[in-house]
């Protein structure tokens, strides 16, 4: 898995509170939506995504990693890493991981409640 880029303006990406409005629109779609996100803790390009499944009102997280290189190359990249797939940082905002529901163990959460355990521990990576 790769990062993917999209071709942008600096204009569009000169700000932290436009960069939070393009990643709401970007990733909320039919079944799920942004309810919150937030710049990580330790590394402020990542950004930390509660996403809200629209079905059963379930509640994950979600690091988008970004690289804006819009100045230099009208370029912004990211890199999804939702909680289900153990990802390495885990400088989510804590008001962030208050939202999340909790684990009730399903198949395919052990790496869901890994994370969450190096979060509750209060590992710090980014």
């Amino acid at each position: 898995m790769g990062t993917t880029g999209h071709y942008v303006t600096y204009w569009e990406m000169d700000t932290a509170e436009k960069v939070k409005e393009y990643l709401r629109k970007e990733y909320t779609w039919d079944e799920w939506e942004v309810l919150d996100l937030a710049q990580g803790t330790k590394r402020r390009s990542n950004w930390w995504l509660v996403m809200r499944e629209m079905a059963t009102d379930r509640r994950v997280a979600m690091v988008v990693h970004t690289t804006n290189r819009a100045k230099s190359q009208g370029m912004f990249y990211t890199k999804e890493v939702a909680e289900d797939m153990g990802p390495y940082a885990t400088d989510i905002p804590k008001r962030l991981f208050a939202m999340l529901t909790p684990l009730n163990m399903e198949e395919g959460q052990t790496y869901a409640k890994g994370w969450r355990e190096l979060v509750i521990n209060g590992t710090v990576r980014g």
